[in-house]
């Protein structure tokens, strides 16, 4: 595993989890001496190095790239590291970004300021099982991953289950009791087949890539407020939500902290909301590249194995 600065894992500083060297460098140039990057030198995080970072002591933070193969490593870090007791959190990045970029773009300030925000990487697990999945599937694959959190999560996740899949408390806590169960019985196990469910992670992320935006962000809106998509403006709202995205804003952790049961949406939900997050999320300079940004359609076609369609030929 590489270490950008070994002397500062004896030190007290955060390990951060990137995918490569220049990531681990610009991390621990940004960290000023309280994060340090490590990354596992080209390959995946292997179980001796999630056992080396356990022995650290520290909670790591995961800072993969933020495409579909970051997200993928994040998912078998998340059970690779848990297995050992740790509670990984991770960052929000600009979409097909990392942290070299965001450091070399936007300043020590902007990379420092994610790894202090970072959220636990549970969470997002658990948001993409809700998201993704039938409600049913959804209840055990949530539920799995929350047996594996830091008990702290437990009641709050348990009543975010109740409140999202609309069901009652004691189906929720039955089947996170299950879970538990073999969680606490034998981590090593239940690790292990979680990850041999991280190609099943993979899919259904590939798939809502390729899904409208009005179909990406039905899921929160209707964890929301169920009127949203039945609005006429609901496809302004849910492209605002993946403009919100991609600029790396955690959008359903700002979503929900902005309607609460206090201050309700009004009559109008999704023009509200759009005014709400309007003021609440401020618009971050998109990230630069020294090449030119694929389309959509490019990015697929390559992540898929197939080229790209070459332009038309001229009209005859």
């Amino acid at each position: 595993m590489y270490v950008a600065d070994p002397g500062l894992l004896h030190t007290g500083a955060t390990p951060v989890l990137v995918e490569g060297p220049m990531d681990a460098i610009a991390v621990t140039l940004a960290g000023q001496s309280r994060y340090v990057g490590v990354a596992p030198l080209g390959t995946a995080l292997t179980a001796s190095q999630a056992a080396q970072l356990a022995r650290l002591g520290e909670h790591p933070v995961v800072a993969t790239d933020a495409d579909l193969a970051g997200k993928v490593a994040a998912e078998r870090a998340h059970w690779m590291l848990t297995e050992h007791q740790l509670t990984p959190t991770t960052v929000t990045l600009p979409e097909d970004s990392d942290p070299a970029e965001l450091l070399r773009f936007h300043g020590r300030e902007a990379l420092t300021e994610r790894l202090h925000n970072a959220t636990p990487l549970g969470s997002v697990l658990i948001e993409e099982r809700l998201t993704n999945l039938h409600p049913t599937a959804a209840l055990n694959a949530a539920a799995q991953v929350l047996a594996a959190n830091h008990p702290n999560a437990w009641e709050p996740g348990l009543t975010a289950l109740t409140d999202r899949l609309r069901i009652s408390t004691q189906e929720a806590r039955r089947t996170f009791y299950t879970h538990l169960t073999d969680w606490d019985r034998d981590p090593a196990t239940a690790a292990s087949t979680r990850l041999a469910e991280v190609a099943d992670v993979k899919q259904r992320l590939e798939q809502a890539e390729d899904a409208p935006p009005t179909q990406r962000w039905e899921a929160l809106a209707q964890s929301i407020d169920a009127r949203l998509t039945e609005q006429s403006d609901w496809p302004a709202l849910a492209n605002m939500l993946d403009h919100a995205a991609a600029q790396g804003h955690d959008v359903h952790a700002a979503a929900h902290a902005i309607v609460s049961g206090d201050d309700p949406l009004g009559l109008h939900p999704a023009q509200d909301l759009r005014y709400r997050l309007a003021a609440h999320l401020p618009e971050r300079p998109a990230t630069q590249s020294a090449t030119p940004t694929p389309s959509r359609g490019a990015s697929l076609a390559r992540r898929r194995g197939t080229p790209d369609r070459p332009p038309a030929g001229p009209r005859r």
